[in-house]
């Protein structure tokens, strides 16, 4: 699995669309400290209950991070400088 520029540029896309929905989200309804601490409470409670804790790892998430790491490391040697 190798990964082109046009993959890299999606991916990109991906994460900045999703942090502008959390953003607006933010903004619509802003959470307090105490619930905000409290929602991630019940979160890790519930991926213990049904994962196991630590999570186990996504070996998808694992290769793509791995590979978008070896893309940049590549990007970094040819860089002039």
């Amino acid at each position: 699995m190798s990964m082109d520029a046009r993959d890299i540029l999606r991916w990109s896309a991906s994460r900045s669309k999703a942090e502008q929905r959390e953003l607006r989200a933010l903004r619509e309804e802003p959470l307090d400290r105490q619930r905000a601490i409290e929602r991630a409470l019940d979160l890790i409670a519930l991926t213990a209950r049904y994962r196991g804790w630590p999570p186990p790892v996504d070996p998808i998430d694992e290769a793509e991070d791995m590979q978008a790491y070896l893309t940049w490391d590549r990007l970094r040697e040819r860089w002039p400088g």
